[in-house]
């Protein structure tokens, strides 16, 4: 997910995302956060722009529910963060080369 902020931004990331949600949490993720992650998708999206503020509380309501249901798998009791707590802040003070070599570092190059 961190690959669609604008600090953050890699087009691998966000196609891997993007494929997970398609490919694999349709058959395993719970219906709501299927649809929150359908959401956080569309939220991107050039049909209905949705503004920064929106898409930090789509992206914080799916960490939230992905958080709460494998704490319920795992027994442990619900997460006491709240929506506001969880926020992506891109470091402006990180070099762009050493942002660029992590994300290489995250994923193979992809040559089109």
């Amino acid at each position: 997910m961190l690959g669609f902020f604008e600090k953050w931004k890699d087009d691998a990331l966000q196609l891997q995302f993007i494929w997970e949600v398609y490919a694999n949490a349709a058959v395993y993720a719970s219906d709501e956060v299927l649809r929150l992650a359908y959401s956080y998708i569309k939220s991107f999206g050039k049909i209905k722009p949705v503004n920064d503020d929106e898409r930090q509380q789509i992206y914080a309501n799916l960490v939230i529910t992905i958080r709460n249901e494998l704490n319920k798998i795992t027994g442990v009791s619900k997460s006491k963060l709240k929506v506001e707590e969880i926020k992506i802040y891109g470091f402006d003070n990180v070099n762009e080369k050493v942002k660029k070599q992590f994300l290489d570092n995250m994923h193979p190059k992809i040559n089109l």
